[in-house]
């Protein structure tokens, strides 16, 4: 039996069980397959890419390298922590090209579906456009960055896109198209609208190769975005489908290569091609070789961008304490030496150490000023330890001397912390003290609990004048002036250690031991960690914990191998190159202690959490998640050996006891590997551990500190398509869905720059969807507003939901004053579509220098208007053309050869002539009725109905190949068999139309 006779039902079949996407996966989740690469991954690798290329031109690397990552393994070296915060950057930009995948894959001109290849072409232009502009400008503000890594997120969605979803692979390979990621202002020629360009795929084998029938460009029509599917009236043969498809205006099959499922992507075969094509755009597009849209940054700011701040020459530098011990530090002089002791428990021994220690110590009289260098960690302990107050008697202290000490102490590229509760009595000498340290290239930080005048007052981090001697210090060296007070000040410390020293920090477990725990905890130590740290809280003294290593000795401190401490309710145990194995915490008194086990080691990971949208691909959740719905947990793993293996994912709750244990699946793409595991969201706040065992045989445990806190309000904001323009109020639209199952009280707090809006109320059912706006309005060009709308219970503090998004308010530099004209759907003989013709006049601003159309349209004619001449040095234009063009995009270009701004003249799409030999109609039947949820009793009744859909077309099929073979064994049925084939052609393919 022939069975293509029947493709549209085999078509349909095939449509039943295909995921329905609209370019590539945002993310994986446990069932996409191995071999299919996701936007995350080729985002990844593309800016990986671009990165070390800027990284070698900009000389921050030196040597020979054959891949990117041997490029950021010189540029990271041991500082592991910033390489993690490099790849956050990345998940950052990849979740904000998730958010444009969401929000605006239904418009064709994002996905560059439908043929819209020259709006997507001119919607890059224009993107491009307002990020050169951002990034041109000093300085480069966390406002710009933010607004910055908006756009370049939708301009990579759209590049990506074009490779997945139009003809370009199957036409040139794994190539770059210079207009989609290259700096190129032409596209190549795009197929006209009545060209066919597809032929009906082969159902029955599930192959669709070579139904492309066009040497032009062209892309897959898809239901349900914002283009039209062609008419059949205008065209003499099919157009391309996106993905398999029912369409009877469309051929079977399509183009679409997002995914290596044949049954999701009937190009799947060239799915590799196309990953591999739009890992070369995004590089190219972000920097490659001098050029992309990134190549006008300079080092420092390209570094803020992508968060690159690798600190690994410090482990080379001293690391530097300059430290007040007058009189009236007598109360923070024990709180400064506890931290400073914790900071140096955390590198010593480790490769992060740096290369010495340096002490300096200041008071009044400047006589008393003293300096040490410690060459090892246990040394700098004991002379913190033997800190006492000294001095004083007023307030100015002679701080500038002290500093001076530190940094004729300290070695080149060092970095010193200051800690004072006093203005400097010295301050007239603070040049000689900038140029003491920029000579030896050292940064100086305050963190300052008081000045004179006002100790140890609470206040924020200041720019203000705080002795005026300290911020010309931290200004003209790179440093930072940090008020603060001394409850505080280990949060203080943590911040700016965190941002000026390198590390290789892990977590391996935090737990509590409560009165009625065993008073032996086991702690899993592996082969990677060369640091093994102990916090514990609680205890009354050192001797009130032991140790126990994983031979059953008692653990014995000596410089260079143990060494422990006690301070404030603390007891501290560092262990260097520890043995691997199962290490004992033996509590020696019933005491609740409150336990953090922590250590250096290269192998660590991070946590995203995933949701599935109807189509079953995987975004990632913005926001908190809602208890009792399911999420994926994916957990990217950074250094671990692919020869390792997983055991299990544990969720624990912040007391560290277990709540759920997981089933996962380890995956590997390139050099990526993730756990995968779904997860029914818990009603308790959790943290993830993830454990497994190593090449060597030992076993590991890791802890990801971030606390995930699923709630029962769900929050959104609601995408904004378009720039906001000046002056004008703007709605900033939010929704509220109470999944919980009782009435709630929610309050919701909006935060903008400028203006705090009044807190609102809801009274909220369960299962209800509330949807309101602010407005916010922008009064200059290119001005920039963050906005924060956070959601608390009536009453509470705490906080349910926040998110926070940044808008761009643009002033036109082209601006279309005058349309004349419109191009009908259809158009009656004699008429042609260049027999009817438009009209439009445009404003230029005066920053305009040229113009320049992004695509050849011959019809098209612009003429610059001499008659009018309002003295504002504004520029008139007049453009016309005719119905052959319908749609013009004129590029506006500025001084600096780049463009600044663009017009669209749109009057409507291509007219159809309407004199074809034959014209089929169908009618379609249609509802109003929508759902945002579809409850479990109606999917299973749709998997009922399309399993019983599929088993009756299959009985049919049947039914057809007994009968036919019943009539093809009669010849006086021969000729009745063949009316029936040519009504079932008439029916189900699209007849080629001819023009008299």
């Amino acid at each position: 039996m022939d069975y293509s006779r029947y493709k549209w039902i085999q078509a349909a079949i095939l449509l039943i069980f295909a995921v329905q996407v609209i370019c590539f996966l945002p993310s994986r989740n446990i069932d996409t397959l191995s071999d299919t690469i996701t936007h995350l991954e080729i985002t990844r690798e593309g800016i990986s890419k671009a990165v070390a290329n800027f990284l070698i031109d900009r000389r921050l690397v030196n040597g020979t390298f054959w891949e990117f990552y041997d490029v950021l393994d010189a540029y990271f070296g041991s500082d592991t922590d910033r390489n993690e915060k490099f790849n956050e950057r990345i998940k950052d930009l990849t979740a904000r090209l998730h958010s444009v995948q969401r929000n605006k894959g239904v418009m064709a001109m994002y996905t560059v579906n439908g043929e819209r290849i020259e709006d997507a072409f001119n919607l890059l232009i224009r993107l491009s456009a307002q990020i050169r502009i951002l990034t041109s400008v000093e300085p480069f503000s966390t406002d710009k960055q933010q607004s910055t890594l908006n756009l370049l997120a939708e301009a990579l969605f759209v590049i990506q896109s074009f490779y997945s979803n139009t003809n370009w692979v199957e036409s040139n390979g794994a190539t770059l198209c210079p207009a989609f990621g290259g700096n190129s202002i032409q596209i190549p020629t795009v197929a006209r609208y009545n060209d066919p360009t597809c032929s009906d795929c082969d159902t029955s084998s599930r192959e669709c190769r070579n139904n492309i029938i066009t040497s032009f460009l062209t892309s897959g029509y898809k239901p349900g975005q914002d283009v039209s599917l062609p008419s059949s009236r205008s065209l003499t043969g099919l157009k391309c489908a996106h993905g398999w498809n029912k369409e009877r205006e469309l051929a079977v099959g399509g183009i679409s290569k997002e995914t290596s499922d044949v049954t999701s992507s009937p190009h799947a075969h060239l799915h590799f091609q196309a990953a591999e094509a739009s890992i070369l755009a995004t590089e190219t597009y972000l920097y490659k070789n001098g050029e992309g849209i990134l190549s006008d940054l300079t080092v420092d700011n390209f570094k803020q961008l992508m968060d690159l701040n690798s600190l690994q020459a410090v482990s080379r530098a001293s690391l530097t304490f300059v430290i007040d011990v007058s009189g009236s530090m007598g109360n923070d002089i024990r709180k400064v030496t506890e931290e400073c002791i914790s900071l140096v428990t955390g590198v010593q021994g480790t490769n992060n150490e740096p290369a010495n220690y340096v002490l300096a110590t200041f008071t009044d009289p400047e006589v008393l000023t003293t300096g040490t260098v410690a060459t090892s960690g246990d040394e700098m302990i004991n002379q913190l330890r033997d800190l006492s107050v000294t001095g004083g008697g007023d307030c100015p202290e002679y701080a500038m001397s002290g500093i001076l000490k530190g940094i004729f102490l300290s070695r080149r590229g060092s970095t010193l912390y200051v800690f004072t509760d006093a203005d400097a009595k010295d301050g007239n000498i603070f040049m000689n003290v900038i140029n003491a340290a920029n000579s030896k290239d050292i940064t100086v930080n305050f963190l300052l609990t008081g000045t004179c005048g006002r100790r140890h007052r609470r206040t924020a981090r200041v720019r203000r004048e705080v002795g005026d001697a300290f911020r010309k210090v931290a200004e003209g060296t790179g440093g930072q002036v940090f008020m603060t007070y001394t409850s505080v000040l280990t949060n203080t410390l943590s911040k700016v250690i965190a941002d000026e020293m390198p590390s290789s920090g892990i977590v391996v477990q935090t737990f509590h031991m409560s009165f009625n725990d065993s008073d032996r905890k086991v702690v899993i130590i592996d082969s990677t960690m060369d640091l093994f740290k102990l916090e514990i809280s609680g205890s009354a003294s050192v001797n009130d914990v032991d140790v126990e290593d994983p031979t059953g000795t008692i653990l014995r401190y000596k410089a260079g191998v143990a060494s422990r401490h006690y301070s404030g309710g603390k007891v501290i145990i560092s262990v260097q190159n520890p043995l691997p194995g199962n290490w004992t915490i033996l509590r020696k008194k019933n005491q609740l202690l409150a336990v953090n086990v922590t250590g250096s080691s290269v192998f660590d990971f991070s946590v995203q959490i995933t949701e599935l949208d109807d189509a079953g691909s995987s975004y990632f959740v913005y926001g908190s998640p809602i208890s009792g719905n399911n999420y994926t947990i994916a957990l990217q793993l950074y250094n671990l050996d692919v020869n390792s293996s997983v055991t299990s994912m544990i969720l624990v709750n912040l007391a560290g006891n277990e709540i759920e244990r997981i089933k996962t699946v380890l995956r590997q793409t390139g050099v990526d590997m993730y756990v995968i595991a779904d997860v029914i969201m818990p009603p308790e706040s959790f943290r993830v551990q993830l454990t497994g065992v190593l090449p060597e045989g030992d076993s590991f445990q890791r802890t990801n500190l971030q606390v995930i806190s699923p709630v029962n309000v769900k929050l959104i904001l609601l995408p904004n398509l378009d720039d906001f323009p000046l002056n004008e109020p703007q709605n900033i639209t939010y929704q509220l869905n109470n999944h919980g199952s009782t009435n709630q009280t929610f309050e919701v707090d909006i935060n903008t720059e400028s203006v705090r809006q009044p807190t609102v109320t809801y009274d909220m059912n369960p299962g209800e969807v509330i949807e309101d706006y602010f407005q916010i309005t922008g009064y200059t060009h290119y001005e920039i507003t963050t906005y924060t709308v956070s959601v608390r219970q009536l009453g509470s503090s705490i906080i349910l939901q926040s998110l926070s998004d940044t808008v761009l308010f643009v002033s036109p530099v082209c601006e279309i004053s005058y349309n004349e004209g419109a191009c009908p759907e259809l158009v009656d003989p004699p008429a042609t579509c260049r027999s009817i013709t438009w009209f439009s006049r445009a404003v230029l601003s005066p920053d305009v220098t040229s113009l320049e159309l992004s695509t050849n349209h011959s019809s098209v004619e612009i003429v610059t208007d001499n008659s009018t001449d309002d003295g504002t040095n504004l520029k008139y234009i007049n453009v016309s053309g005719d119905c052959c063009t319908p749609s013009v995009y004129l590029s506006n270009i500025g001084s600096n050869g780049h463009v600044i701004g663009q017009c669209h003249f749109n009057f409507g799409s291509f007219p159809t002539i309407t004199n074809v030999s034959i014209i089929l109609t169908t009618t379609t039947a249609t509802s109003d009725m929508t759902s945002t949820d579809i409850s479990i009793e109606l999917k299973i009744g749709l998997i009922a109905v399309s399993v019983g859909a599929v088993l009756i077309i299959l009985t049919y099929l049947l039914w057809c190949a007994k009968t036919e073979e019943s009539k093809s064994n009669d010849p006086q049925n021969k000729k009745t068999l063949q009316q029936e084939q040519d009504v079932l052609l008439l029916k189900f393919i699209p007849l080629k139309t001819e023009t008299k």
